[in-house]
């Protein structure tokens, strides 16, 4: 009986995110489609062979992905519902240098001297709100909350010492700064996560955002969304982004929720 409820719930969920994609996302699609299979295992690849290789040599990252445990996913998601003023979200991306902060952010220690992200949420004129970063991702203690005076030194180190070392593999030769996602993209993905939980047994843990570069779709055998692609990476190729992975609490990406990638690339992508 068990299993033919289980059965039933993942046909359902699987509906649902099906006519999700094809219903009133039309404006928006291929967002809520995932990046085709082919397309993101090249893309991770080539993160692997070129960007991440160099900065494992210079000691200047930690892992290829950063991890969104539930427990900090909840509490975007909650920000968001209760401030309507926010619309939009960055990822920038940082170096964390410990001896320049004293005992602060001492739960960022594992990333001491390597790539790190922060969040921070913005309105429709790209004022910040709440005065505040995040440290949002593979945290063990919660939230780490960065004045805009010490994001700004993290933000420069990145660019002055991580920055140079990866701009050779991209084609503009400036690469990414930060990425940033719709917020009502996020709240999309949201609505996916929360029905997944609604009709399966195995529930969400955790949304992985793994480190990947844009590669050339000209070059690969995309058999729909092509056009799409090329508009979004043609002039982009090698750029530092992600995509990114609902994981369920067995360890596996959650079936239709898993290779999304709903960034800009900034500046390249952003005005």
């Amino acid at each position: 009986m068990r299993t033919i409820k289980n059965l039933c719930g993942a046909i359902l969920f699987l509906l649902l995110i099906s006519c999700s994609n094809q219903k009133g996302f039309n404006a928006y699609s291929p967002k809520y489609d995932p990046v085709p299979t082919l397309m993101a295992g090249k893309m991770g690849v080539s993160f692997k062979q070129n960007t991440y290789n160099e900065l494992v040599k210079l000691n200047l990252i930690k892992n290829d992905e950063f991890i969104l445990d539930k427990r900090e996913w909840q509490e975007i998601c909650d920000v968001l519902q209760k401030n309507n003023k926010i619309s939009l979200i960055r990822l920038y991306f940082v170096q964390f240098n410990q001896n320049k902060f004293g005992a602060k952010y001492s739960d960022l220690q594992s990333y001491d001297g390597k790539l790190y992200i922060l969040l921070s949420y913005f309105d429709g004129n790209d004022k910040l709100i709440g005065d505040k970063y995040y440290g949002v991702m593979s945290v063990n203690s919660g939230t780490v909350e960065v004045s805009p005076e010490d994001f700004q030194i993290m933000y420069e180190d990145y660019k002055n010492n991580i920055k140079p070392v990866i701009n050779q593999f991209c084609s503009t030769k400036d690469n990414t700064e930060y990425l940033k996602i719709d917020a009502i993209d996020f709240a999309r993905q949201q609505g996916g996560i929360e029905a997944h939980d609604r009709y399966m047994p195995v529930k969400f843990k955790q949304l992985n955002f793994k480190l990947a570069e844009v590669v050339d779709p000209e070059k690969i055998a995309l058999t729909k969304n092509k056009s799409y692609y090329i508009q979004k990476y043609g002039n982009n190729i090698g750029q530092l982004t992600t995509l990114t992975d609902a994981e369920d609490s067995s360890g596996k990406p959650i079936q239709g929720l898993n290779d999304y990638d709903m960034n800009s690339l900034c500046p390249q992508q952003c005005p």
